[in-house]
């Protein structure tokens, strides 16, 4: 996957290529499922078997997960022998690495059993948050639900946080699981491979009166924010 992102004097031009992978299924809003929208100014750590990703949780559709107050409570992955894959963070990495994985061949016995977390249950595409404070876009078009971009695919979404993670061998135990991601919901998930794609967050301390005169403007909820 490649992000680029292009610009001139007169106007700024996202451009989104993500090589080898089929973007019509599922299928992305019309508003970015071009290649070129509108110009309108790992290291693998194979001890951990983690992937780490520099960007920024029933089938294709949001799962319930156990209530705040609920006692811990093992998630039960269809396959006991398929690989499973925990992907921590909806973000471009994480959201294009459950895809990517999804469109892939593999034998019947080794595609990989994909779960997908994050705190918010829409997936948010920052290239074109401007535009909703400019009324050129409604906000389900930068920020559809992870359920409809997952739908038809065999990607399990979350909409949960992330507590604490317990790798197995750095725990140093022979369990025969990689580790162990502990959701606040309760929801206790092991798996084979764990992707961090948490991504990052807007920092208003770092520049001297940033906090109380500036806004961020990062997420849906700064958008919002903001008009």
């Amino acid at each position: 996957m490649e992000l680029t992102l292009a610009s001139s004097a007169s106007s700024k031009t996202a451009l989104l290529s993500c090589r080898q992978m089929r973007l019509g299924s599922p299928k992305l809003p019309n508003v970015w499922r071009s290649s070129l929208w509108r110009s309108r100014s790992s290291r693998r750590n194979t001890s951990l078997r983690t992937v780490a990703l520099s960007t920024t949780v029933g089938l294709g559709n949001t799962m319930e997960a156990p209530a705040a107050n609920a006692q811990n409570v093992n998630y039960m992955w269809p396959d006991k022998k398929r690989p499973r894959i925990c992907i921590v963070g909806g973000g471009f990495g994480g959201l294009y690495t459950a895809l990517r994985l999804e469109s892939l061949v593999w034998p019947d016995d080794k595609k990989p059993q994909v779960v997908l977390i994050d705190q918010s249950e829409r997936f948010v595409f920052k290239p074109l948050l401007y535009e909703l404070l400019s009324g050129e876009v409604e906000a389900w078009e930068i920020a559809p639900q992870f359920s409809d971009l997952l739908a038809n695919t065999d990607v399990r979404f979350f909409k949960d946080r992330v507590k604490c993670l317990y790798p197995c061998d750095h725990l140093g135990t022979n369990a025969p699981t990689a580790g162990t991601v502990h959701l606040e919901s309760g929801l206790l998930i092991e798996y084979d491979w764990l992707v961090l794609a948490i991504g990052a967050e807007a920092k208003l301390d770092i520049v001297p009166g940033a906090a109380d005169y500036a806004l961020p403007f990062y997420t849906l909820e700064d958008a919002h924010v903001s008009t």
